[in-house]
């Protein structure tokens, strides 16, 4: 595995989208690359953080024109 892919493959990791093969391939390399082994905790604690925070209140006007500007760069 190559470190510059490890970031997005980290966080399908994390969302638990890889295929067992891949999460075997993944960990293998995680666990020699001290660099990629950082970036896994690190995200990890982010991810963990935003799972325990309140969502905040959004207006429907608000919502409806991010979903807008969303939906044109589509």
């Amino acid at each position: 595995m190559r470190c510059d892919k490890s970031g997005l493959i980290a966080s399908a990791h994390l969302d638990r989208q890889l295929g067992q093969s891949d999460v075997v391939n993944y960990r293998a390399h995680v666990e020699t690359c001290a660099g990629c082994h950082t970036y896994l905790a690190e995200l990890e604690q982010v991810s963990l953080i935003l799972k325990g925070s309140a969502r905040p209140d959004v207006s429907p006007d608000m919502r409806s024109y991010v979903m807008s500007v969303i939906a044109a760069k589509g």
